[in-house]
């Protein structure tokens, strides 16, 4: 089965987060078929819990092949 996600960060470096995020994703989910290319910027929706915004966000979508059930993927993703 493929398994879509999509995540981001906006604090630090934000495409080493993204890179060592992907890199664990693969270890525990699943071979990457695809990823978005290249990484895509998006804006805040929210302010974070001090009432302020950080830079914008660097977004990535994997798709993901797995034999693992939905629930499970989750589980491993948190």
């Amino acid at each position: 089965d493929i398994v879509y996600i999509g995540f981001g960060s906006n604090v630090g470096d934000r495409e080493e987060w993204l890179r060592q995020a992907v890199e664990k994703i693969r270890s525990r989910v699943g071979d990457i078929s695809s990823i978005s290319s290249p990484y895509y910027n998006s804006a805040h929706v929210l302010p974070n819990e001090e009432n302020t915004f950080h830079g914008e966000y660097l977004n990535v979508v994997l798709a993901i092949l797995t034999g693992l059930e939905p629930g499970t993927v989750l589980e491993k993703l948190h």
